[in-house]
């Protein structure tokens, strides 16, 4: 928390006018305990597909709240600096390059799994550096949130299928296709090509 105001307002006091704050979708699960991972962990995202527009909802998950407390305090100085661009970041799991193996394909999606808590969203390392390029290029002032993902697609089940078996309290607001799956992506299409 305390590293993330220092550097947010070091930026604004020397005339930083774009700043990406990397935030997480934990702050949006209401995930409890400390630990980043909840093997029980249900997720509490109100709809699907899911967008950066998800409100914020750490439950008592310390990471996850020190996540919202970067994202209110880049929104605050939005409000403060007119001139001022700022987007928090809403990472889901990155999957590192050297992790070949992972595929989008996934057989083993238990009801207790970690990953259900996320949204069973996931990035791969080259995708999240692409976005976050595009974000800087693209950004106008004031803020937003993004939360730049990718669905898990567990073979033999369309992602309403998905849904409707792993999330059947949350309210489904638009199509869950083979573009986004159970993310939405047209607003970081809208804002960044």
């Amino acid at each position: 928390v305390a590293m993330n105001s220092h550097v947010f307002y070091a930026a604004v006091d020397v005339g930083v006018r774009r700043i990406i704050g990397i935030s997480s979708v934990q702050a949006t699960t209401g995930m409890h305990g400390s630990k980043a991972w909840s093997p029980s962990g249900q997720c509490a995202w109100p709809y699907l597909p899911a967008d950066g527009e998800l409100p914020r909802n750490p439950g008592n998950n310390t990471y996850a709240l020190s996540k919202v407390f970067a994202e209110r305090t880049l929104e605050a100085l939005t409000e403060e600096y007119a001139d001022l661009a700022a987007v928090a970041v809403r990472f889901p799991y990155v999957v590192p390059a050297r992790a070949n193996k992972f595929r989008r394909y996934n057989h083993g999606v238990r009801l207790n799994d970690h990953r259900l808590s996320e949204g069973l969203s996931y990035l791969s390392m080259a995708d999240a550096c692409t976005s976050l390029q595009a974000i800087v290029e693209r950004m106008t002032p004031g803020y937003r949130q993004a939360f730049v993902a990718q669905s898990l697609k567990i073979r033999g089940m369309s992602y309403a299928e998905m849904a409707e078996r792993f999330y059947p309290q949350h309210q489904v607001t638009g199509p869950l296709d083979a573009a986004g799956g159970l993310i939405d992506l047209s607003a970081l299409q809208d804002h960044n090509g």
